[in-house]
């Protein structure tokens, strides 16, 4: 076991403090930064302090009105006209960035009139409708008033109440379709590490050596647990940096937003029995397939075999958004091959029956722990081997006694 463990720990450093693993471990943060200062700068551009003309013909407006913080920090200085002439001399002036004309009846009939010749900023308009919502909810009870200031959240749960879907619960949705598709880019961008796991070994001829006090089982399961490691440490600090831009992103668009971190016991535990069995599998069949070739590259054009189907399933997201619960969207949900990229997008719309995460699970934990048998097998008969392939029946052949 401790053998094991100095293989995967050496496997693990010979990737992760290579050059174009720490670029590529960096580049998505560096984006995702680049994203937020880019936001940032667009709001920027489309906040204007100028002051906001008001010709309130009705007498009913009421700009004195207490607001909350969130819609103080959108605040622009009110000018009040007696009639639209002068308002529409201001603007013409330059002294306003527009005007509102609430007539007799506005509050009545919901309608007011905004007058511009560029659009005005998005905090003064802001600013404005939360003056004008204040005033319409002013003369209800407090809590009413309070209830509807908050708007409305729409809730949707299944028959047997087993689920609830709404926008409180937003991360039960996202996080599994995140991570389907963080694996996915893992997986496919890190093949070529997975078929060249054992040909360093085999192209300076120190696999001999190293099988005179390892097993095949050892240095498999070592470089598949190392080479693990390297996924894991790239997707947590790829979620690491998309939640951090979540939590400070998002506000900068949209600061009226309410981020609610929530997320059930359910969906990490399905998290956890779907994507680590899955990535073993897909680590292990990619390292069997650069252990039955004699070089690197014949590897990595066998590996198109093994990813082909997590590509082949993008062609069925449409499905699994309009018809989660179909026959071909159960089926490829549940293949091993493409449960880990479409499982989670059903996991968002559907409630999933139990049997069928739990059936998917064992699928995946049954074809990772084959995948580990025939990537020790593969490099049992092809470690000497360097310039003649494995045929697909030599893996099922009997030892020789």
């Amino acid at each position: 076991m401790s053998r094991m463990w100095v293989v995967a720990r050496h496997e693990f450093s010979r990737h992760v403090f290579r050059r174009r693993f720490l670029f590529a471990l960096l580049s998505v943060p560096m984006m995702l930064v680049l994203m937020i200062g880019l936001i940032a700068m667009l709001v920027a551009l489309d906040t204007n302090r100028d002051p906001l003309g008001v010709v309130d013909t009705s007498g009913q407006f009421n700009a004195e009105i207490a607001l909350s913080a969130d819609a103080e920090e959108d605040r622009v200085e009110l000018l009040f006209f007696t009639d639209e002439a002068d308002a529409q001399a201001a603007l013409e002036a330059g002294n306003i960035q527009a005007y509102y004309l609430l007539s007799e009846g506005w509050a009545e009939a919901g309608a007011a009139r905004l007058v511009y010749f560029d659009e005005p900023g998005e905090n003064a308009t802001d600013y404005f409708e939360d003056l004008v919502r204040a005033n319409l909810t002013a003369p209800l009870p407090s809590d009413n008033a309070q209830r509807l200031a908050q708007g409305y959240t729409i809730a949707a749960s299944t028959p047997d109440g087993s689920r609830v879907f709404s926008s409180e619960r937003w991360l039960d949705i996202a996080l599994p379709i995140l991570v389907s598709f963080v694996f996915m880019y893992i997986v496919l961008s890190a093949s070529g590490y997975f078929t060249a796991a054992v040909a360093e070994e085999k192209e300076n001829r120190t696999i001999e050596i190293l099988m005179t006090s390892l097993s095949t089982n050892t240095m498999i399961a070592g470089k598949v647990i190392g080479l693990m490691g390297v996924a894991v440490l790239q997707a947590t600090v790829w979620l690491a940096f998309a939640a951090a831009a979540m939590l400070w992103g998002l506000p900068i668009l949209n600061p009226d937003m309410n981020l609610n971190f929530a997320l059930s016991p359910g969906t990490i535990v399905f998290i956890l029995v779907i994507f680590v069995p899955a990535y073993l599998m897909f680590a292990a069949l990619l390292t069997a397939m650069g252990a039955a070739v004699t070089e690197p590259a014949e590897g990595q054009q066998l590996a198109a075999l093994v990813t082909m189907p997590l590509a082949f399933s993008f062609y069925l997201l449409g499905l699994m958004f309009e018809n989660p619960n179909s026959p071909v969207a159960v089926f490829f949900s549940l293949f091993p091959l493409t449960a880990p990229s479409l499982m989670p997008v059903r996991w968002a719309f559907t409630a999933i029956p139990v049997w069928q995460v739990a059936v998917t699970s064992g699928l995946l934990c049954l074809c990772a722990l084959g995948a580990l048998w025939l990537a020790a097998r593969a490099l049992e008969l092809g470690m000497l081997r360097f310039d003649s392939k494995l045929r697909l029946r030599e893996f099922f052949r009997r030892r020789a006694a």
